[in-house]
């Protein structure tokens, strides 16, 4: 889930596949939120505090579960068909799922540069001993390893970079833990 959650919002434009600054990225989420308010605003009058708040406190999903946990279910499905989150008709969402949706769809996503930057340079010491991330057995090349892999197709140069990046990071975990 988690290696989905990273592409879903990775930084590039859905449409012509290229890459999004960070600036352009902040535009497009802030564009998301002011939908969202626009929406409430005009279409549920007593989500008058959604609508009138700041975006920085909408981007914190337990504030935007409490503005939209006033809501009944037929207007969460209502909202979500103007946002284009639910297809016309669908009835048979739960209330939990169609909160998830509302919410990971406009919290605010860490940009994968911070997100690296942030990392450590060497191994921590739950990285160099956790067996589901850098197995110690010696691998006989019959099954297959959970490594990101390399081949002809990135989505962007920087797609390219943290996925070298990441296989220099485990590949280094791995040695020093058998020096160890």
């Amino acid at each position: 889930i988690g290696m989905l959650k990273f592409y879903q919002g990775f930084e590039i434009n859905d449409q012509t596949g290229a890459f999004l600054s960070m600036d352009e990225m902040t535009a497009l989420h802030m564009n998301k939120l002011a939908t969202l308010q626009r929406v409430a605003f005009k279409g549920f009058p007593h989500l008058k505090s959604l609508s009138l708040a700041s975006i920085g406190s909408l981007e914190k999903p337990d504030r935007l579960v409490e503005h939209l946990s006033k809501m009944t279910d037929e207007e969460l499905r209502s909202l979500m068909e103007q946002l284009a989150l639910l297809a016309t008709g669908q009835s048979h969402e739960s209330r939990e799922l169609m909160l998830e949706i509302l919410v990971s769809h406009h919290e605010k996503r860490v940009s994968q540069f911070e997100a690296v930057t942030d990392l450590p340079l060497y191994p921590t010491e739950e990285i160099l001993w956790d067996e589901a991330i850098v197995p110690t057995d010696y691998h006989s090349g019959q099954g297959s390893l959970a490594l990101p892999k390399l081949n002809l197709q990135f989505l962007t140069v920087h797609d390219y970079l943290l996925r070298n990046w990441t296989l220099f990071r485990l590949e280094s975990t791995y040695e020093i833990r058998n020096d160890i």
